[in-house]
């Protein structure tokens, strides 16, 4: 018989063996107190029963097995009733949820308190629990000072599985092996992590250590804003040489082109060098032509530097704009001002 059908035919009869230990339980208290304590081992019935079937529910759901909901409802059970059979429906959850040290506890005792335990089903606890003892971990947590609780992950490549526990300054905790992540949780906020691998049947131990510190945190002055820097104006003035330069120089080179259709005209087709009645066009010709190229090349070269200048420096941060207005008065009347940036 496999774990999951023995497990079922365990349900199946621990419901009416766990109601009757509840009614023994309550047999016993009547003879103390009659009232009070008849009606309260009834309540306790009732409200065992209650978390048994609901256990079973959450098993036998259509959409499949919902293990932890029923781990949960089995722990309520046997917490009110203490009936060792509903031990082996905590162990078969347990085992399911990989919660290995409470699944080896609640299947030893039950194996230990159960005497008319199906042979087959007893062979197939048997077995979880070598495989158990064979593929977990121990692991040694201290907390201190005080409780936290531990979120432990264990990550596989099938996903990760998540567990939880309390913990009270030591805990011990049977793991399966694998790789795992611990956090150690206080009111809700992860205070600490410890990720390790654990090795089957190996020993591990670890101190999470909440102590708040003692240091104050650090505080630190705001820096004064940096005063607001004028962009320089310099790029721009040589950007404006350099155009006024080549205005300059288009309206020379109209001058100079005038000067040499000129001299073309009364000296064609050449002018003879040595007449020294063409001497000073020629000199004042070749003077425009000199001082055109000057303010040509000259302007190019500066509105070249003024734009590059302009590209490359730094940009300047935005000047906040806004106004502010304020208004005060005296026995003597009223003022007001406003005042804003631009």
């Amino acid at each position: 018989m496999s774990s999951r059908r023995a497990i079922h035919h365990v349900l199946r009869r621990s419901a009416s063996l766990a109601t009757i230990a509840l009614f023994l339980a309550g047999a016993d208290a009547r003879a103390e107190e009659p009232a009070t304590r008849e009606e309260a081992a009834g309540a306790e019935v009732d409200q065992a029963r209650r978390h048994f079937q609901a256990g079973l529910h959450f098993l036998r759901d259509p959409d499949g097995e919902k293990t932890e909901e029923a781990y949960t409802q089995f722990k309520l059970a046997y917490d009110l009733s203490k009936s060792p059979r509903i031990l082996g429906n905590i162990g078969y959850c347990a085992l399911q949820l990989q919660r290995d040290g409470e699944a080896l506890a609640a299947y030893t005792e039950y194996l230990k308190q159960v005497p008319d335990i199906d042979p087959r089903e007893r062979e197939q606890i048997q077995r979880d629990l070598l495989t158990l003892a064979e593929n977990s971990a121990t692991v040694a947590i201290t907390v201190k000072p005080g409780e936290a609780t531990l979120v432990d992950t264990r990550i596989t490549n099938k996903g990760t599985h998540v567990n939880v526990y309390p913990a009270t300054s030591k805990v011990e905790l049977k793991i399966r092996s694998g790789h795992h992540i611990i956090k150690a949780r206080v009111n809700g906020t992860d205070r600490a992590v410890w990720e390790f691998d654990a090795e089957p049947k190996g020993t591990l131990s670890h101190e999470f250590d909440l102590t708040p510190s003692l240091t104050p945190p650090r505080t630190t002055e705001p820096r004064p804003a940096a005063p607001h820097a004028e962009p320089s104006p310099v790029p721009w003035v040589i950007l404006g040489i350099g155009a006024a330069a080549l205005a300059a120089g288009g309206a020379t080179g109209i001058i100079t082109l005038g000067k040499i259709d000129n001299l073309k005209k009364i000296c064609e087709p050449r002018c003879p060098a040595d007449n020294p009645e063409y001497a000073s066009d020629r000199k004042s010709t070749s003077t425009f032509v000199t001082v055109t190229d000057s303010l040509l090349v000259g302007g190019v070269v500066l509105a070249g530097i003024g734009v590059t200048t302009l590209l490359l420096r730094p940009k300047a941060a935005p000047r906040k704009t806004g106004f502010n207005a304020s208004a005060m008065c005296t026995t003597e009347g009223c003022l007001g001002g406003v005042r804003g940036n631009f």
